[in-house]
């Protein structure tokens, strides 16, 4: 069976606040689903979300002196 995870749990494993996902979630940036009054994410789409994400810095030239 699939392993669900909470509003809270997936903020924090985002490094995020719960607001700053449920912002995430309404423009849709983030797989998310309805459990009648919750909100949960399935692991296996997350874990597909997290490794498609772009580096957050881009790498930098070196400098040629």
């Amino acid at each position: 069976m699939e392993t669900l995870l909470t509003l809270k749990e997936t903020a924090k494993l985002l490094k995020t606040t719960e607001r700053g996902l449920r912002k995430r979630i309404w423009n849709d940036e983030v797989p998310a689903r309805k459990l009648g009054r919750k909100i949960v994410f399935f692991q296996s789409e997350l874990e597909k979300f997290i490794q498609n994400l772009p580096p957050r810095w881009p790498k930098q030239k070196e400098n040629k002196t």
